[in-house]
């Protein structure tokens, strides 16, 4: 990881998009959930690392992902996720539905994202779980 100095440390945070304030989205489960809607990849998180108020590419961020299936919980190919810009700071995730899914008022799928700096991209700083719900 990156080592700040007695004076800089490093900021990362997170901006949730299209949020769901559902009785599904248990705090104790996931940091937050989403609606995913067809034909729009979002944004739907964003990652951006500042020390005070100064956000720069000394800190460019890379997401990682992996996302299951609620029901199966093994991965899912209905889904296709990326970053924007990767790596970038502030970068952006993006959430694109493969095969159209039915609206949904329950979490459907898990997204796990990690902020990672892309200096260090196999040292990931925290993760956070994502409900994902079709919308």
């Amino acid at each position: 990881m990156l080592a700040p100095t007695a004076r800089q440390s490093v900021v990362i945070k997170v901006t949730v998009f299209h949020k769901a304030h559902t009785a599904e989205c248990h705090p104790s489960l996931y940091y937050a959930c989403v609606y995913i809607a067809p034909g729009s990849s979002g944004p739907y998180i964003e990652f951006s690392a500042c020390t005070g108020k100064t956000c720069s590419s000394q800190y460019d961020m890379v997401g990682k992902e992996d996302y299951y299936s609620i029901k199966t919980g093994k991965p899912s190919k209905d889904l296709s996720l990326s970053w924007s810009p990767d790596p970038g700071n502030p970068t952006d995730q993006r959430i694109t539905e493969v095969k159209t899914q039915k609206p949904s008022k329950y979490v459907r799928f898990m997204d796990s994202v990690s902020e990672c700096y892309s200096r260090y991209p196999s040292q990931c700083a925290r993760s956070y779980n994502i409900g994902l719900i079709p919308h």
